[in-house]
């Protein structure tokens, strides 16, 4: 299928909302949530990209214990973000992380809309500048994970995910009009699979030790709904604070 070129955006965007949370480093003080149960951070941000041009939007963040909880639990969050670009780009994304039941389940997921206008070179690293083509999807993303604790930091579940696309506009003319690049035709991807979460960080937003450790595979069929066929591979790996890896193999 394809893809507006900064889906990942919202998602990094998100995250950063966690730095709102808790400024001060877990070695120093104490959770942010430690006196008070719930706790809500708005931000507003600006950034520029060549392929967005400048953009605004503004992010939230909900976080929050269960009453009858320990005080040093890890906290549930939601985050909401939305971005307008210059090139009337529109991106709303939301993401859940929602602990049950003392940490003993673990429901996260990512939901994001796109309506994202681009452009397209073709397939390859070597297509030239002249095959430049103009298109306008509209983009749903939907991850949805649910895990169980195993041991203390280590987190076993299944992972479903659902992709659709529909290319509104593209260059008359151009490949894409006659649907015979992959996903030009749009559609949409189904697929579910399994997770393993391994995270011993001593502070959810502001962790100076430990490490986050994440590896998942989702199988794409027609047998769940998929216009598409393939598998999706991916390991991630937070350690300590800053140093992040990602591998993505699709096949």
């Amino acid at each position: 299928m394809i893809r507006p070129g900064r889906l990942v955006l919202c998602v990094v965007i998100l995250s950063c909302l966690n730095a709102g949370v808790s400024p001060a480093r877990a070695t120093d003080l104490p959770d942010s949530l430690e006196q008070k149960r719930s706790s809500l951070v708005a931000l507003p941000y600006a950034y520029y990209t060549p392929e967005t041009k400048f953009a605004f939007g503004a992010g939230a963040i909900y976080s929050w214990r269960s009453a009858d909880g320990p005080s040093r639990a890890r906290p549930s969050n939601v985050r909401l973000a939305v971005t307008y670009t210059q090139l009337h780009q529109l991106i709303i994304g939301m993401l859940p992380e929602i602990y049950l039941r003392d940490e003993s389940y673990f429901f996260t997921g990512y939901y994001g809309f796109y309506k994202y206008p681009d452009k397209f070179w073709g397939v390859g690293s070597d297509t030239p500048d002249s095959a430049e083509e103009d298109y306008e999807p509209l983009y749903f993303r939907s991850l949805s994970s649910v895990q169980r604790r195993i041991t203390p930091g280590l987190y076993v579940g299944l992972r479903y995910q659902y992709e659709y696309i529909d290319l509104r506009e593209t260059d008359p003319g151009g490949v894409l009009q006659y649907g015979t690049v992959p996903g030009s035709e749009g559609g949409s991807a189904s697929g579910i699979g399994f997770i393993v979460n391994h995270d011993t960080r001593n502070h959810v937003y502001q962790p100076s030790s430990g490490f986050y450790n994440q590896v998942y595979t989702v199988f794409f069929g027609s047998s769940l709904g998929s216009d598409y066929t393939f598998n999706l591979s991916v390991s991630y790996t937070h350690l300590r604070a800053h140093e992040t890896v990602l591998d993505l193999v699709c096949r």
